[in-house]
């Protein structure tokens, strides 16, 4: 499927992209950017985000979650939120539609 991200704050479409669900993850989704509009400020923090977590500092990680979440990414169509933002350096993408917790998904970051 095909759909883009949004700031559902703002308005401002920051991507287009083409996607499909995993079939072994609830409401995870893998892709790639057909268009890329996002901010560099947001890449910036979405690469900090995955650096914080490959190297296991978790006591970062709420920091850096907040101000990715004021973007307050969704996909226009399918009118959910995206979370855990992962873009590659080859366009690839993935996300959630829901925010994954230890005890079950919500549709709202915590925060």
């Amino acid at each position: 499927m095909i759909d883009h991200i949004v700031s559902r704050r703002g308005g401002e479409v920051y991507a287009t992209v083409e996607f499909i669900p995993d079939e072994k993850i609830d409401f995870f989704f893998r892709g790639r950017l057909l268009r890329n509009d996002f901010p560099a400020e947001l890449l910036a923090l979405v690469a900090e985000y995955e650096g914080i977590v490959e190297d296991m500092v978790f006591s970062l990680v709420d920091e850096v979650e907040e101000r990715i979440y004021a973007y307050d990414l969704g996909l226009r169509e399918m009118g959910v939120g995206v979370f855990n933002l992962s873009i590659g350096t080859h366009g690839e993408i993935s996300f959630f539609t829901k925010y994954p917790t230890g005890s079950g998904f919500k549709d709202r970051y915590p925060g």
